[in-house]
């Protein structure tokens, strides 16, 4: 009997302390989408793009198929030693929403944007622009 009440003690208060547990803002993208934002995971991100996606860089931009976008990503981020993703801010219009955030690359700061919209329940990137 005292192992059965320890039990239920134990069961309210996970059940409490998750209830507890804040939500995780994602800025519109699921939590998959998020994570490999945040992680810089460019493989990851890459299976957000639509057929198309517009990748813009300091050293240019265009709009890309979703091979060629990965691409344009990795020989951009290979260049910095150090990287840390951080998203800010949202805004939505029209079905689409923008996040927007920072990269520090070495000891730079370039500012990110995210073009994303929900596509019969899934996250698709259309646009991903770093500005130095």
């Amino acid at each position: 009997m005292k192992h059965v009440i320890i039990t239920i003690l134990l069961l309210v208060a996970i059940a409490t302390v998750g209830a507890q547990t804040p939500k995780r803002q994602t800025f519109g993208m699921s939590k998959a989408c998020y994570d490999a934002v945040v992680t810089l995971n460019i493989s990851k991100i890459s299976e957000y793009f639509g057929t198309s996606v517009e990748v813009v860089t300091p050293k240019g931009g265009g709009v890309y198929s979703r091979k060629q976008a990965e691409q344009v990503l990795l020989s951009y981020l290979e260049n910095f030693k150090s990287l840390k993703c951080s998203l800010s801010q949202e805004k939505a219009s029209a079905g689409a929403r923008l996040a927007i955030g920072s990269v520090k690359a070495d000891n730079k700061s370039i500012r990110l944007y995210i073009l994303t919209q929900q596509r019969d329940g899934n996250c698709v990137i259309q646009q991903i622009r770093f500005e130095e």
